[in-house]
């Protein structure tokens, strides 16, 4: 029998009808993240920022979502501050990512792996998915700027439960929480994704800019009256193109997307 070849390690992207995704692949350990990984990832979702012909980020692995780190690449992880950093660098620039972006989770979403999904601003989980937060579990400090986004996210009831207990909660406990955004049928996550993904793609990019802006704002205490003031008066070309298809009859055309 010829042998299998091992997977290396890697961040796959594609970019399909303005919808880009990125896809975690390091399947022999359920897509935990490696050193190389998350500096690609980092890069990838710079990248695509600039890219004017992505209107939505979709974030997936390759089988199960993300395991986390690679601990099998630090043996001695808890002396190593790179541990952490690469993945808060990943985490921050996913957050900060100015398009609408969405975690497709199957399987295993755990640690890390759980850091990036709540980074992304929808998430969309299978049945039988797990997701767990699990820095109790090895002595790790979460990042204050995940305990932020996770309280933002779900509330500190929640986030305490999540927080102290480090166990797996499926998807529809997840949904409950508000930790996921929504649930499919298992085999039906990448379709719906999609579908979620092309729908979000066809909306006013000035639109959702201006939604992802104040909502986040929001969620920090409050749209200030400065960005209040700047999306009251920018200009904005998509209204036109909305108003004129709205009276045609047709669906818009909007061209839009920096």
């Amino acid at each position: 029998m010829t042998p299998v070849p091992a997977i290396s390690p890697h961040i796959a992207v594609g970019v399909a009808a303005g919808v880009a995704t990125i896809t975690m692949v390091n399947p022999a350990h359920r897509n935990a993240l490696t050193s190389s990984m998350l500096r690609q990832l980092t890069s990838s979702v710079r990248e695509l920022a600039q890219d004017g012909a992505v209107s939505v980020l979709v974030l997936t692995g390759e089988g199960d979502f993300c395991a986390g780190m690679d601990l099998s690449e630090w043996p001695r992880a808890d002396q190593d501050e790179r541990y952490g950093e690469e993945f808060t660098a990943a985490e921050e620039v996913l957050a900060a990512f100015p398009k609408p972006t969405i975690a497709a989770i199957d399987g295993y979403c755990l640690g890390g792996g759980a850091q990036l999904a709540i980074a992304c601003d929808l998430r969309v989980a299978a049945e039988g998915s797990r997701i767990a937060i699990t820095p109790a579990k090895i002595g790790l400090v979460y990042p204050a700027s995940s305990v932020d986004r996770l309280v933002r996210a779900v509330g500190p009831a929640v986030a305490r439960y999540l927080l102290f207990t480090a166990e797996f909660v499926d998807a529809a406990t997840g949904l409950r929480m508000g930790l996921v955004s929504e649930v499919v049928m298992a085999g039906e996550l990448t379709s719906r994704t999609r579908r979620l993904a092309d729908t979000v793609a066809t909306r006013s990019p000035i639109s959702l800019l201006a939604a992802k802006q104040m909502i986040d704002a929001a969620a920090c205490g409050g749209v200030g009256p400065g960005l209040a003031e700047y999306w009251a008066t920018a200009p904005n070309i998509d209204l036109a193109e909305g108003v004129a298809a709205f009276r045609d009859r047709r669906s818009p055309r909007f061209t839009t997307r920096s």
